[in-house]
């Protein structure tokens, strides 16, 4: 990694729009098992890392290109590796003392600062880049991993789409597991790995089972963390016009106000034509923890504000402070297994492994039929994923809902602060990806009942907060995708249901219980093909 002395002449860093709270990491998930390392009495001391050591993450479907993401993720049903939860040692780190169990380990020596940027002109030379060079998933993704999980990671990458990423990290300590051979929890994955088969990729019973077998317990095991503080940005949209492509790296410069160009930019590109197209056609992901909370919460836009600089150079001096979870270390589960005391998990590993590759080259397509409705003058559902896309339904065009727009990766109905209210509209869509979990966010108005509502797989999801009064734009992580795979030719709401969308289609009654739209609309059966973009012949 670059030094930052080198790459910035100031130091700078800014927050995000999908912040993760400094919540207690004990309270992550609704319902999830996770362990509790320390009786509350203790919890001063308590050690952050045990949190995650040891769970699983399905990288089949998983896109580690933030932190939420990864907490999202993690596989809670049983931990991989146990951590041992009965007996302590001291270790105190930048003035915070912490109980760290015995068969884990923490060190501070690795403290480092460092920032790295890169641009990719489409999404194969990214994809032959973090496939070949493993390393490049520490130091812009949220995941440090083998190259197994690399090129998992590489597959979300789009051939037709460019990529700007830039990275700043604060490492204050590294905790991890040590010795852990001893503490594979053997008896759950033995009975799991027994009603898997041998592995065949001819049989889809048996693929069924493998995939679900990631699902629930992951195909990696989290081995170590990385605590400090990290600003992190993906910035990511469409190569179709060749003036955006070759302004590309210009227009982010000016639209972060030079954060990833040590505050360098020309800012007359703001003016031009071009510059309004690229801000109608890119998509963003920022995110940020660690350091002073206030400063990194004060940016709630992630472009277009001239003060990100100031904000992320004021920031970067905190970093010392509030050590946060930047990043994870994983191991496959078959290289656990092969550790494994059981003759059984042994002998799996291979079957697993083999599983594993086929699934990640050959993804299967999921369809998530999805519906925005609003209750103020405008609302606007964007898409964090850039594995994810967004298709129009061809049996309820968004070109009949006045004021509505779609795009690639998000939709909005109405206009910022137009003030009108009179109307309701929905507009349905599909977001199309591997399966892996949707992160998104939801912006709405102000005013009217200020609320605006997004439907997934028949459940409804209703942002109706006042963040700031102008965007209130909330983060939403890890959402479930449509669990079918999509295997037929038909399009419409139609087939949205016959792939697992069965509510809130036209005939029927959105969130509030309003009539959106009539039954006549539905076609028996479209032949989808032309709605179809090239790239999804070839990467889904």
């Amino acid at each position: 990694m670059v030094h930052l002395s080198t790459l910035f002449p100031l130091l700078v860093a800014t927050s995000s729009l999908a912040r993760r709270p400094r919540a207690d990491h004990r309270a992550l998930r609704r319902g999830s098992q996770l362990r509790v390392s320390l009786a509350d009495g203790d919890q001063q001391n308590y050690f952050p890392a045990s949190t995650f050591l040891g769970y699983g993450l399905d990288f089949t479907t998983f896109t580690p290109s933030d932190i939420n993401a990864v907490i999202g993720g993690l596989k809670t049903r049983t931990a991989i590796i146990n951590v041992n939860t009965t007996t302590y040692t001291d270790a105190t780190i930048a003035g915070v003392q912490y109980n760290v169990p015995e068969n884990c380990f923490i060190t501070a020596d690795t403290a480092t600062e460092s920032a790295v940027s890169t641009y990719y002109a489409d999404g194969s030379t990214a994809a032959s880049a973090f496939e070949t060079d493993a390393s490049l998933a520490g130091k812009y993704l949220a995941v440090s991993a083998s190259a197994d999980a690399s090129y998992a990671i590489s597959k979300t990458f789009h051939s037709n789409t460019q990529y700007s990423l830039f990275n700043f990290q604060s490492l204050i300590y590294i905790a991890g597991l040590k010795n852990w051979a001893g503490d594979i929890d053997e008896t759950p994955f033995i009975t799991a790995v027994k009603r898997l088969g041998t592995w065949d990729s001819t049989n889809s019973t048996i693929i069924t089972a493998y995939r679900n077998f990631f699902a629930s317990y992951g195909s990696h095991a989290i081995t170590s963390v990385q605590y400090g503080a990290r600003y992190s940005l993906t910035v990511w949209g469409s190569t179709s016009d060749q003036s955006v492509n070759q302004n590309w790296q210009a227009d982010v410069a000016v639209a972060y106000d030079g954060v990833s160009t040590s505050g360098q930019f020309n800012a007359s590109v703001s003016g031009s034509s071009e510059y309004s197209s690229f801000l109608s056609e890119k998509s963003q992901q920022i995110s940020v923890q660690g350091g002073d909370p206030n400063l990194a919460d004060a940016l709630t836009s992630g472009y277009g504000n001239s003060s990100n600089y100031d904000n992320f150079s004021q920031w970067v001096k905190t970093t010392y402070e509030n050590a946060d979870l930047m990043s994870i270390t994983v191991d496959s589960i078959w290289d656990v297994f092969s550790s494994a005391q059981s003759d059984t998990l042994y002998y799996a590993a291979q079957d697993l492994q083999d599983a594993f590759q086929w699934i990640v080259q050959n993804p299967a397509p999921h369809w998530t039929y999805v519906s925005l409705s609003l209750s103020t003058d405008w609302a606007r559902f964007r898409l964090l994923n850039p594995g994810s896309y967004i298709v129009e339904d061809p049996a309820n065009p968004y070109t009949n809902v006045p004021g509505a727009t779609l795009t690639r990766n998000q939709v909005q109905i109405g206009v910022e602060h137009s003030h009108d209210y009179t109307n309701t509209p929905v507009v349905y869509f599909y977001v199309v990806n591997d399966g892996s979990p949707l992160d998104f966010t939801l912006s709405h108005g102000s005013g009217g009942q200020r609320s605006a509502t997004v439907i997934l797989n028949n459940a409804p999801i209703t942002n109706n907060q006042i963040t700031d009064n102008y965007w209130n734009e909330i983060a939403y992580w890890s959402i479930p995708a449509n669990p079918q795979i999509h295997v037929d030719e038909v399009a419409g709401t139609t087939a949205a249901r016959r792939h697992g969308y069965t509510g809130y289609g036209p005939g029927s009654s959105d969130a509030r219980g309003q009539s959106v739209g009539s039954s006549k609309n539905e076609p028996e059966g479209v032949r989808s093909s032309a709605l179809r973009p090239a790239l999804f012949r070839s990467e889904f």
